[in-house]
This record gives structure tokens, C-alpha cells and sequence, in this order.
């Protein structure tokens, strides 16, 4: 996805969904290293109201939505770029679970 096709996809959910849930609350920018066997990359948040999900590693990465995650099944996100945007379908509270192809894949989180 071109940068400013995510730009404008995070802009969207702003304007539909964050002024209408008071805004996304800002935070810092983290990343979660994940490896061969699925392992919580997000921890369950009860006061979240978005997330987005960039895999920045050369590995394929899948993601368990408050569930073991399972390689190709389900949301995965292709090498170098592949991006989760959380929407009004996807949302969830609960932790998010992620395993690669790869060893020390990571993922950066916002």
C-alpha cells in the first residue's frame, strides 16, 4: 500500500469513527518481534479505539484477533509494508496474537 493510500485510509477513520469516539488518543509508536510460534504483539486494551499494524521484516506475518494466531490463515500481512488498519469490522479489545515465517520478525504498532 502507497503511503499516501494509508494516509488517507487513516484520515477516513478519523473523520467517520474518531470524532465520534472523541478522537484516537494519541501514543507512542512501538514494535513487537515475533517469531515462529504465536505470541501476543498487542496486549488487550480496553479503552482502545483503533490500531494500526506494519510489518516492517522480510517474513510473512499472520494475526489472532484475541486467539492463537495461525501462519497464511486469517489477516496476514506480507513482507517489508504489509498493513492492518483496525475498522469498525475488525474491531476488538482483546490482545492480538502474531507468528512469521521467520524468526525476529517485526512489527511496528500504532
Amino acid at each position: 500500500m502507497r503511503v499516501e493510500a494509508l494516509l488517507d485510509v487513516l484520515k477516513s477513520i478519523y473523520e467517520t469513527e474518531g470524532k465520534a469516539n472523541g478522537g484516537m488518543a494519541g501514543r507512542a509508536p512501538a514494535f513487537a518481534t515475533i517469531g515462529l510460534t504465536s505470541s501476543e504483539a498487542v496486549a488487550a486494551n480496553s479503552a482502545r479505539k483503533g490500531l494500526v499494524i506494519v510489518n516492517t521484516s522480510r517474513n510473512t506475518v499472520s494475526l489472532g484477533l484475541g486467539a492463537a494466531a495461525v501462519l497464511n490463515s486469517g489477516i496476514t500481512l506480507r513482507p517489508n509494508g504489509g498493513t492492518w488498519v483496525m475498522d469498525r469490522d475488525t474491531f476488538t479489545s482483546q490482545a492480538i496474537n502474531a507468528i512469521a515465517d521467520g524468526a525476529n520478525s517485526n512489527l511496528a504498532i500504532q
